[in-house]
């Protein structure tokens, strides 16, 4: 009892409150009926623009940590109840292989220069190889077992974040694209990740960011499949379809390309970079919305799936 309470406070020196990722507002609430999934962490809506959030997070450092150490399936430890996080599962590999598709269809990848920012085991850039011509591939992973499987198969690789990378001596010319895929949400700063990855776009390149679409949109998979126990901070951030095109205008970015995430699983949005930020004003996802569809994705699991589970 002693040690998990030395550990409760640990963790406390470690948090700290975070304002709205997209617009700033520290007036955000807890989505209520999400505690009972979470083990009592609190997930919050922001009144202001509708973003949903864990507003009470640790560094990006520790995070990223978590990643490397805990929920990689070549990691130190397993993730939460047992399952681990390992992109060679056929439905992630066919995610990725939905991206690499669309960057095609919008952008075309035959001599391009592509970097995937939280590039896991290379999956996605080996695919990318193998399927497509790209001039260079190159993957930014914290994980340095990842990296060395990278570096196994001949993916080029720096191991540590995006902004570790832009601050080093290994920085080399900039790159035509860059992917951030299911590693957006699983950030500290999704600000700062997008201002490191607008510094290492060429001017004019793109940036192609890969989610699940769960939000406002009908339902996809059980409530428990999508928000479990364990450090909320480490998908800390959830994205609607407007609060990830607010996201990237703030951030230098226009989008040009949305797929259609109404009935996909995947969520992609292509987005270009400009020079300026974008003054046009959010759009905004009502709150009381946005936690209506949570209390009713919560009452449709519980009756109708509350058993359902992994055999």
């Amino acid at each position: 009892m002693a040690n998990s309470l030395d550990a409760a406070k640990q963790r406390e020196k470690m948090v700290k409150k975070c304002a709205c990722d997209v617009c700033g507002s520290y007036n955000s609430v807890p989505i209520d009926c999400l505690t009972a999934y979470t083990g009592g962490q609190e997930i919050d809506v922001c009144k202001e623009c509708g973003f949903v959030f864990v507003s009470r997070r640790r560094t990006s450092k520790e995070i990223a940590d978590s990643w490397s150490h805990e929920l990689f399936a070549n990691g130190e430890s397993e993730h939460r109840d047992g399952e681990i996080y390992t992109a060679v599962r056929p439905a992630i590999r066919a995610r990725l292989i939905h991206i690499l598709e669309t960057i095609d269809q919008e952008l075309g990848v035959d001599g391009s220069s592509i970097c995937d920012i939280g590039a896991g085991e290379g999956v996605f850039l080996d695919y990318a190889r193998k399927l497509k011509n790209p001039k260079r591939v190159f993957g930014i992973e914290p994980s340095a077992k990842n990296c060395d499987l990278m570096s196994q198969i001949g993916i080029e690789n720096f191991a540590g974040t995006i902004e570790d990378y832009n601050a080093s001596s290994s920085k080399e010319e900039p790159f035509d694209i860059a992917v951030i895929q299911w590693t957006l949400e699983a950030c500290a700063d999704a600000k700062a990740m997008l201002k490191a990855s607008w510094d290492l776009l060429k001017p004019g390149g793109h940036i192609v960011i890969g989610t699940g679409s769960r939000i406002l949109v009908p339902f996809k998979k059980p409530l428990q499949f999508y928000i479990s126990v364990g450090e909320q901070d480490t998908h800390a951030l959830r994205f609607s379809p407007k609060s990830i095109r607010n996201i990237l205008r703030i951030s230098g970015f226009e989008p040009k390309f949305m797929n259609r995430y109404i009935d996909n699983d995947v969520m992609c949005v292509v987005a270009q970079k400009v020079e300026e930020p974008s003054t046009q004003a959010l759009e905004v996802d009502d709150f009381s919305e946005v936690a209506s569809f949570f209390q009713r994705w919560d009452k449709e699991s519980r009756e109708h799936y509350a058993d359902w589970h992994d055999d």
